[in-house]
């Protein structure tokens, strides 16, 4: 793998889809049939003791993954990031981390509104230091091998359900004032939060690579999720959580943004935000999938690129309603040859 002949080959390609009115990019993020360590559970590391020998993992596993992609042209750029599951987007405020074996959970701190006050953005925050030490060891380490792109984030609502846990349901009706302060903090948080990534992330090209491995032009920013609207009705997101993601957005000329099938009742308040470009369907167990969820969405996505994660059968059933779509998908392929004949299916849309 030369990484300036892979991004020499990609970009154009990749920049040429953002100037399309319609078309597909096709990401191949796995392999199963790929040589490959066993990865060793996080809540086995002990950190910051192991980090940077866990950092040293994410190189070496990524090394192992484009060793053996040769044969695969798809629009995927190598780039790495750290990762330690979710909790860190939020423990940069504050409280701590409770690992599980593929991925963390916030341990709640603000457990009484008097501890509001006691929130600051700090660069001597445990968990921001860890990720900020993180990004310049990969950007020193993977140099020349691999990009490092953005982590990612939570929306201010999501960052303040865990700050808060869950009882922050209920406060949006019993303490709705210190509900707004809260995302207003949590929304500052986030903010700070992008701008100390970017400092180490590679911008190329005019653009940033999101946390899903998607280059977007401009000031763009993602990815974020907004899952906790799954837990309250529209008219709530609109008064509470909407304002606080919007005024982050409007910084931005591109966000791509993580949704539940789950939270499907609220999309349209979530999609009009006008700086989500890019919007990825999860697939969740008990839930429409995303191709399912984008047929019987697709007005409010009119206008918008789709990231979904389908099947080969999926691609297929569904390729009359793709064809004018813009549409980027993210494919976890058996083998080399089902990756390329993928592709090829991609490219003749």
């Amino acid at each position: 793998m030369e990484l300036k002949k892979l991004i020499c080959q990609r970009l154009p390609r990749i920049k040429a889809f953002w100037n399309s009115p319609a078309g597909a990019l096709i990401n191949v993020t796995s392999v199963t049939s790929f040589k490959g360590k066993k990865a060793r559970p996080l809540l086995e590391w002990n950190f910051p003791a192991d980090l940077y020998q866990y950092l040293d993992t994410i190189i070496e596993d990524a090394g192992l993954h484009w060793m053996q992609r040769d044969e695969i042209d798809d629009d995927l750029l190598p780039s790495v990031q750290p990762w330690f599951g979710i909790a860190e987007h939020s423990a940069i405020m504050g409280g701590d981390i409770h690992f599980s074996d593929i991925t963390s959970f916030q341990i709640p701190f603000v457990t009484d509104w008097d501890r509001l006050d006691s929130i600051e953005l700090s660069q001597d925050n445990k968990w921001f230091k860890i990720l900020m030490d993180s990004f310049c060891y990969l950007k020193e380490k993977a140099k020349g091998r691999f990009l490092v792109r953005l982590r990612g984030g939570e929306s201010p609502m999501d960052m303040a359900n865990a700050i808060r846990g869950n009882e922050i349901f209920s406060d949006l009706y019993d303490y709705p004032d210190e509900v707004k302060k809260l995302f207003g903090i949590c929304e500052k948080g986030l903010l700070w939060y992008f701008e100390n990534q970017k400092k180490y992330s590679d911008f190329l090209d005019g653009g940033w690579i999101s946390g899903y491995n998607v280059w977007m032009p401009g000031n763009s920013a993602g990815h974020l999720s907004e899952d906790a609207t799954v837990m309250c009705s529209p008219q709530m997101y609109r008064e509470f959580g909407r304002p606080f993601t919007a005024h982050f957005c409007a910084g931005h000329d591109n966000v791509l943004i993580h949704l539940h099938g789950a939270g499907r009742h609220a999309f349209e308040e979530i999609v009009s935000i006008p700086q989500f470009t890019v919007i990825e369907l999860t697939n969740d167990p008990k839930q429409p999938g995303g191709m399912e969820l984008f047929r019987e969405y697709e007005n409010i996505f009119k206008n918008k690129i789709v990231m979904l994660h389908l099947t080969k059968k999926e691609f297929d059933d569904n390729r009359d309603f793709l064809k004018s779509k813009k549409i980027i998908i993210d494919y976890a392929a058996a083998s080399v040859e089902d990756a390329k004949t993928m592709i090829k299916s991609v490219r003749e849309l």
